[in-house]
Protein backbone atom coordinates (compact mmCIF):
# COMPACT_ATOMS: atom_id res chain seq x y z
CA UNK A 1 0.00 0.00 0.00
CA UNK A 2 2.86 2.34 0.84
CA UNK A 3 4.50 1.55 -2.51
CA UNK A 4 1.23 2.31 -4.33
CA UNK A 5 0.96 5.67 -2.59
CA UNK A 6 4.54 6.49 -3.52
CA UNK A 7 3.90 5.52 -7.15
CA UNK A 8 0.78 7.68 -7.33
CA UNK A 9 2.69 10.61 -5.85
CA UNK A 10 5.51 10.12 -8.35
CA UNK A 11 3.04 10.00 -11.23
CA UNK A 12 1.39 13.25 -10.12
CA UNK A 13 4.78 14.92 -9.77
CA UNK A 14 5.89 13.65 -13.20
CA UNK A 15 2.77 15.08 -14.84
CA UNK A 16 3.01 18.43 -13.06
CA UNK A 17 5.38 20.18 -15.53
CA UNK A 18 3.36 18.94 -18.54
CA UNK A 19 0.13 20.12 -16.97
CA UNK A 20 1.62 23.48 -16.08
CA UNK A 21 2.88 23.94 -19.64
CA UNK A 22 -0.51 22.91 -21.06
CA UNK A 23 -2.30 25.34 -18.74
CA UNK A 24 0.06 28.17 -19.77
CA UNK A 25 -0.74 27.49 -23.44
CA UNK A 26 -4.47 27.53 -22.69
CA UNK A 27 -4.17 30.84 -20.85
CA UNK A 28 -2.33 32.37 -23.81
CA UNK A 29 -4.99 30.98 -26.15
CA UNK A 30 -7.67 32.48 -23.94
CA UNK A 31 -5.99 35.89 -23.96
CA UNK A 32 -5.54 35.83 -27.75
CA UNK A 33 -8.98 34.44 -28.53
CA UNK A 34 -11.01 36.16 -31.18
CA UNK A 35 -14.72 36.00 -30.55
CA UNK A 36 -16.84 34.52 -27.84
CA UNK A 37 -16.69 30.93 -29.05
CA UNK A 38 -12.89 30.66 -28.86
CA UNK A 39 -12.84 32.38 -25.47
CA UNK A 40 -15.48 29.99 -24.12
CA UNK A 41 -13.64 27.00 -25.59
CA UNK A 42 -10.35 28.08 -23.98
CA UNK A 43 -12.17 28.57 -20.67
CA UNK A 44 -13.68 25.10 -20.94
CA UNK A 45 -10.28 23.55 -21.61
CA UNK A 46 -8.79 25.40 -18.63
CA UNK A 47 -11.64 24.15 -16.43
CA UNK A 48 -11.14 20.61 -17.69
CA UNK A 49 -7.40 20.76 -16.98
CA UNK A 50 -8.00 22.05 -13.45
CA UNK A 51 -10.66 19.39 -12.86
CA UNK A 52 -8.28 16.64 -13.99
CA UNK A 53 -5.64 17.97 -11.60
CA UNK A 54 -8.14 17.95 -8.74
CA UNK A 55 -9.04 14.33 -9.52
CA UNK A 56 -5.34 13.42 -9.43
CA UNK A 57 -4.92 15.26 -6.15
CA UNK A 58 -7.91 13.42 -4.67
CA UNK A 59 -6.47 10.08 -5.77
CA UNK A 60 -3.12 10.99 -4.25
CA UNK A 61 -4.68 12.03 -0.95
CA UNK A 62 -6.82 8.88 -0.84
CA UNK A 63 -3.76 6.66 -1.41
CA UNK A 64 -1.75 8.48 1.25
CA UNK A 65 -4.67 8.32 3.68
CA UNK A 66 -5.09 4.60 3.06
CA UNK A 67 -1.37 3.97 3.56
CA UNK A 68 -1.41 6.02 6.77
CA UNK A 69 -4.44 4.12 8.10
CA UNK A 70 -2.70 0.84 7.30
CA UNK A 71 0.34 1.99 9.26
CA UNK A 72 -1.82 3.03 12.22
CA UNK A 73 -3.63 -0.30 12.14
CA UNK A 74 -0.29 -2.12 12.27
CA UNK A 75 0.77 -0.04 15.27
CA UNK A 76 -2.53 -0.72 17.04
CA UNK A 77 -2.27 -4.46 16.41
CA UNK A 78 1.28 -4.52 17.79
CA UNK A 79 0.16 -2.61 20.88
CA UNK A 80 -2.82 -4.93 21.39
CA UNK A 81 -0.60 -8.02 21.06
CA UNK A 82 1.86 -6.59 23.58
CA UNK A 83 -0.95 -5.80 26.02
CA UNK A 84 -2.41 -9.29 25.56
CA UNK A 85 0.97 -10.89 26.29
CA UNK A 86 1.43 -8.66 29.34
CA UNK A 87 -1.96 -9.59 30.74
CA UNK A 88 -1.54 -13.32 30.16
CA UNK A 89 2.15 -13.88 30.83
CA UNK A 90 1.55 -15.44 34.24
CA UNK A 91 -1.54 -17.45 33.31
CA UNK A 92 -1.30 -21.00 34.54
CA UNK A 93 1.51 -20.42 37.04
CA UNK A 94 -0.75 -19.86 40.04
CA UNK A 95 -3.22 -22.60 39.06
CA UNK A 96 -2.19 -26.24 39.07
CA UNK A 97 -2.67 -28.09 35.85
CA UNK A 98 -5.13 -30.98 35.69
CA UNK A 99 -2.40 -33.61 35.51
CA UNK A 100 -1.26 -35.70 38.46
CA UNK A 101 2.25 -35.19 39.77
CA UNK A 102 4.63 -38.10 39.55
CA UNK A 103 6.14 -39.04 42.86
CA UNK A 104 9.86 -39.16 43.43
CA UNK A 105 9.94 -42.89 43.97
CA UNK A 106 7.88 -44.56 41.29
CA UNK A 107 8.29 -48.08 42.90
Amino acid sequence: MMLGAARTGAKVLDNLPKTEHHLDRLLVASENSVGNLSAVQAGNQISATISANLVSLNALMANYSQAHMSHLQKLNLEQAATENRRQHVLRGIDRPSGSMKVGRNPF
